[in-house]
């Protein structure tokens, strides 16, 4: 039987390995670890990690920064591996390039999905769907990365191929994933999607309050 994390296994597609970028200090919210939020008696952190696991990512692992004490025990208990790293910021570039930097050299054969660490919504049904998108998309080089797309907003979780991994590892843009994909656009499928999951995210404590009243709404409606 073939390593899951090995790519090997004739002419099945490579394995996905996500990664989770937790490393932000969440100033806007008043420096409070936004990965540990709490919607529905789940933190957001517990809650990605089993969407990526169970939604097809054959591994799931965590970058941690700042508010480190906090999320590890939270990823640890839901199954991810985790890394910490030490920018004084936490800013998502840098993480970005930490995470594609550690799977160049830790996951050479495998596919990258990189997700930030605030969406509450992001389901694995999500995780799946996009990645159904992305081993259905046509080889070439204008599928090298994919993105969903939601009323116009590009969104998350973003999806690289191995080798496109190694080449964002090596870049040196302030602006990280985003600066490298402005340099080389024609790399990037968006993929259209109506699921406002995909770019929903927690940013301040309106935020919070805005998407606790969502989900209300839906449980009452259900």
């Amino acid at each position: 039987m073939p390593d899951r994390l090995s790519g090997a296994g004739g002419a099945a597609p490579p394995p996905v390995v996500g990664w989770v970028l937790a490393a932000g200090q969440g100033r806007r919210m008043g420096g409070q670890a936004k990965a540990a939020l709490s919607f529905d008696g789940v933190s957001i952190l517990e809650s990605l990690v089993h969407a990526l696991r169970d939604g097809g990512c054959a591994q799931v692992n965590v970058l941690v920064g700042t508010h480190a004490d906090v999320l590890r025990p939270l990823a640890e208990r839901s199954g991810a591996q985790v890394t910490a790293v030490s920018h004084a910021l936490g800013e998502l570039p840098d993480t970005q390039r930490d995470a594609a930097r550690l799977h160049a050299r830790l996951h050479p054969a495998c596919d990258m999905l990189l997700c930030v660490a605030d969406l509450p919504l992001l389901r694995a049904l999500h995780v799946q769907s996009l990645l159904r998108a992305w081993r259905q998309a046509p080889a070439g080089p204008g599928a090298m990365v994919m993105a969903p797309v939601v009323g116009g907003q590009r969104g998350h979780p973003v999806l690289l191929r191995a080798l496109e991994a190694s080449a964002a590892a090596a870049t040196s843009l302030p602006l990280g994933l985003r600066g490298w994909l402005q340099s080389h656009p024609q790399r990037l499928t968006l993929w259209p999607s109506s699921e406002l999951a995909y770019v929903t995210d927690v940013d301040d404590p309106e935020d919070v309050e805005r998407i606790r009243q969502m989900l209300r709404a839906q449980t009452s409606a259900g």
